[in-house]
């Protein structure tokens, strides 16, 4: 029964999707905006180690010609030393024994317990001047702060009532949002030692609530309100993005954060 009605409202959810484009459909694929940026890296001639962190087995992009490709996990799974040259078993939280010329991750960040050890392990690991691009939800959106209320026990409990076994493995992990909004990444990525710093919001998370027209309908209306106002605070999720000072500047808390 649960399962007829949530299929009811998402067909009425993408009707309006169609019917109505510029009010309910997403601008950006947040995604395709990430691995953007990180095949734009490795298009230099400079970048030969690059390290996505929570990829597991579902990584952003693929093993090629001039780069080592490392994935870091804190768990493992069969495919995960075919799909990468060197896969780790850590949090991104504990130190790393390589360096990098480019670090990733696409909804990961939001969670890890203390993304100050994070970001540290990271700034530290990197080569100087390398390079980082995260995709991170922002705490502050409605799906966010529901996900922290009910935990991420009764979200694979509503997950499986909705969807086949298996059909969401990614989901139900706990969340944590630690600094996980645009002017507290932002200001994290300051005290770090980063410069360059980038963080580009971005305002469609409504298709979380599309098994449920009339959230679905006013969430994506206050969605709206929000980009047209740039309350960047309730954006639903962040590219941030940020490079480590070359050479002897390495470690000095610089730069001032730009918003796109």
């Amino acid at each position: 029964m649960l399962k007829r009605l949530a299929r009811m409202n998402e067909s009425w959810s993408r009707a309006l999707n169609r019917r109505f484009p510029r009010l309910f459909a997403v601008r950006n694929d947040h995604l395709a905006e990430l691995r953007s940026a990180v095949h734009g890296e490795l298009g230099k001639p400079d970048v030969a180690r690059v390290l996505e962190v929570g990829g597991i087995d579902r990584p952003l992009i693929a093993k090629g010609e001039g780069y080592v490709y490392t994935g870091l996990d804190v768990e493992e799974r069969p495919r995960c030393h075919d799909i990468y040259d060197e896969f780790l078993v850590q949090s991104i939280e504990q130190p790393l024994r390589d360096r990098y010329h480019l670090i990733f991750s696409a909804h990961v960040l939001e969670h890890v317990p203390d993304n100050d050890a994070a970001f540290a392990t990271m700034s530290d690991a990197l080569e100087p001047g390398g390079t980082i691009h995260h995709l991170v939800p922002s705490k502050n959106h409605f799906y966010s702060i529901i996900l922290r209320i009910v935990g991420p026990r009764v979200q694979r409990r509503l997950l499986g009532a909705l969807f086949p076994p298996g059909a969401l493995e990614e989901a139900g992990y706990p969340t944590f949002f630690h600094h996980c909004s645009p002017r507290e990444m932002r200001r994290l990525l300051e005290r770090s030692g980063f410069e360059e710093i980038h963080v580009r919001c971005f305002y469609r998370g409504n298709g979380y609530f599309r098994y449920f027209t009339p959230a679905y309908v006013v969430v994506s209306l206050l969605e709206t309100v929000f980009r047209s106002l740039g309350l960047t605070a309730f954006a639903a999720a962040m590219l941030v993005s940020a490079r480590r000072p070359a050479a002897k500047e390495a470690g000095r808390p610089v730069g001032q954060a730009a918003e796109a």
